[in-house]
């Protein structure tokens, strides 16, 4: 699947997501049509951690902004390539070639311009001084980089991550149903909930609760502005109801069995907020991110200034944190209430 582009990027993608993102766009500029570089090389591009920016790539991945290609050698990764929807005819050819790792060799001309020459599977030149690039995917896993001589293809294997195929033969009617239903791909964390889900429901029973998400995910979407993905929501609410299943006793009686699931399926948020103190918190989260009306906010704003709140303060927090800002605020409401 294309992966989604600049402009979708800038309306669904948060502030730090999309400050990564484009790092990922400018470093796959170059002739290869790809991102080489590692967690750590981009994190020093942007001033944030290794760990954060490892994060946030796999997330654009799961949302589908970026596809990746990654080469090993045994159990460790020594490259990971991720591609843009600009890039994306590049990554349908690479994904069908036994692709090699991926280095360059600095050049200067005669007139003292420098000029980098890139060396993979297309062009396997062999190559004694080449060195990884500062930062490059060598240091994934490892944090480090590392000199490389002759570049072969010696046990290397590729593996798609954005094209997973479900290894058990039950999961196959469920990448059929979130690729033509849900309009999105079934990746390695949506492969391991419905796995969880299969421990205590049916086939169809999932397919249901998925759906129920989906459409709960969407309805989300339009009452809130500030939510920038429906798949992410999705995906949160995915984790939510795993939990709450893994509870149901699988030694039940079938037909009590069979009732209490689809209870589970149906029960509105207003029923887990009664069950434990961790789904009130998820119930107090999806309530917060709604929107005020202007008469609401004006009145928790007055009241929370009687209890010797500043105004800048609000203000400050708006700008800073609207999610806490809106909670603050709803807080506030159900005091007065």
């Amino acid at each position: 699947m294309n992966a989604k582009n600049l402009w979708e990027a800038m309306k669904e993608l948060s502030d730090k997501q999309f400050k990564v993102y484009m790092a990922v766009y400018k470093l796959a500029d170059n002739e290869v049509g790809y991102c080489f570089s590692g967690d750590s090389h981009i994190g020093e591009k942007i001033n944030k951690s290794r760990s954060r920016v490892n994060q946030t790539i796999n997330e654009l991945i799961e949302l589908n902004f970026l596809n990746v290609l990654k080469i090993t050698q045994g159990t460790k990764v020594i490259e990971r390539r991720l591609y843009t929807a600009d890039c994306y005819k590049c990554f349908l050819k690479d994904s069908k070639l036994k692709i090699m790792k991926t280095t360059y060799d600095k050049k200067v001309d005669s007139e003292g311009n420098e000029h980098i020459i890139y060396f993979n599977e297309k062009n396997s030149k062999k190559i004694t001084s080449a060195k990884t690039g500062t930062g490059t995917s060598a240091d994934i896993g490892t944090g480090t980089s590392a000199d490389i001589g002759t570049v072969t293809s010696t046990n290397i294997k590729v593996s798609k991550i954005n094209k997973l195929k479900p290894k058990k033969l039950e999961l196959v009617p469920f990448e059929n149903f979130f690729k033509e239903e849900l309009k999105m791909n079934f990746t390695a964390t949506n492969q391991k909930a419905v796995e969880k889900l299969l421990k205590t429901m049916s086939e169809q029973q999932i397919k249901k609760f998925l759906m129920e998400n989906y459409k709960m995910a969407i309805i989300a979407k339009e009452k809130n502005s500030n939510i920038k993905s429906i798949n992410g929501l999705f995906v949160d609410y995915l984790k939510k109801g795993q939990r709450i299943l893994s509870e149901t006793p699988k030694d039940l009686d079938k037909d009590n069995s069979k009732k209490e699931k689809v209870e589970i399926v149906d029960s509105s948020m207003e029923c887990i907020q009664e069950q434990t103190e961790e789904k009130r918190e998820i119930q107090e989260e999806i309530i917060t991110i709604s929107n005020l009306t202007e008469e609401e906010e004006n009145k928790a704003i007055e009241t929370l200034i009687k209890q010797g709140i500043n105004k800048n303060h609000l203000i400050k927090m708006k700008n800073k944190s609207n999610k806490l800002y809106l909670k603050t605020l709803n807080s506030a409401l159900r005091n007065i209430i």
